[in-house]
């Protein structure tokens, strides 16, 4: 009898994020024709579009549209879009308080992700058919970067996220498991398009480690919590918490096995400023 395995189901790629990624950010763009809208390859500045590096980039996205041997099907570098990562064309920020400083040394203003431009090659001349963070034409438009939105679907990809980490084994028992979801989707809302794909494909690591971060921040907030509270217990006299009860053991536990434990009425007599008497020494 062969020996059955159940497959592992992927339940989130980095393709369909990526994809997801980029529908997202479409909103916040402008482009002169639909088909500008995907980028065929990314590059930091205009001095890395080399004659090799266009070829390249030309080749690799006829393999990939299965035309390799078809290259009089219209393909040309004028079909090939790139991606320029740069804020050259935002304006410069007004507000003093929230000015930063960009890659060229100017002012701009913080914007939802990394600004790009995109391009085309006609000939030996770089046409900008896209910008990020625009609305309206080229010519006439402006810098906005309030009018766009996630999609639905990478919004329930970060709900699908959260959940299924929430599910590990470390972080199922908390009874501020809903809490901890709650401030990992915030911060997911607020940096998830944050990703910058000239400097990785990998997104779904990148949300997985803002989700630890998030678990991680909100179980430290609310142990801080619970030790203030339990302070304020033990010095009105009242019973702490079971998990400060239990804490107390094991420490008293570790201290006595060690041999450096005092005797709890020395102990107390330290606390109080005064010497032990002798039958609190025993």
């Amino acid at each position: 009898m062969a020996d059955w395995a159940p497959k592992k189901v992927k339940y989130i790629t980095n393709r369909d994020l990526l994809g997801e990624i980029q529908r997202s950010k479409a909103t916040f763009c402008h482009f002169s024709a639909s088909e500008y809208a995907n980028y065929d390859a990314i590059v930091t500045n205009t001095e890395d579009l080399t004659p090799e590096f266009l070829a390249a980039t030309l080749l690799t996205k006829l393999a990939r549209l299965g035309k390799l041997q078809i290259a009089s099907d219209g393909i040309t570098s004028a079909n090939v879009v790139f991606r320029v990562m740069s804020d050259q064309h935002l304006p410069e920020e007004t507000n003093e308080k929230r000015r930063r400083k960009s890659t060229s040394g100017g002012w701009i203003p913080r914007t939802p992700f990394p600004p790009f431009q995109h391009f085309v090659l006609h000939g030996d001349l770089l046409i900008e058919v896209g910008r990020s963070h625009w609305k309206g034409d080229l010519e006439n438009g402006q810098f906005s970067s309030t009018h766009g939105k996630i999609t639905e679907r990478l919004a329930s990809m970060f709900l699908l996220l959260v959940e299924q980490y929430s599910r590990r084994g470390n972080w199922r028992g908390y009874s501020y498991l809903a809490d901890m979801r709650g401030q990992a989707l915030v911060q997911l809302s607020q940096v998830g398009l944050q990703f910058d794909e000239s400097r990785s494909d990998n997104p779904f690591a990148w949300y997985t480690q803002i989700v630890k971060n998030s678990f991680r921040r909100s179980l430290l907030l609310e142990k801080r919590n619970q030790d203030i509270r339990d302070d304020l217990l033990v010095m009105h006299g009242a019973m702490p918490s079971y998990t400060r009860q239990v804490d107390d053991d094991l420490e008293q536990k570790a201290l006595l096995e060690s041999g450096t434990a005092e005797a709890p009425a020395k102990k107390e007599a330290k606390k109080r400023g005064r010497k032990p008497k002798p039958r609190d020494r025993e």
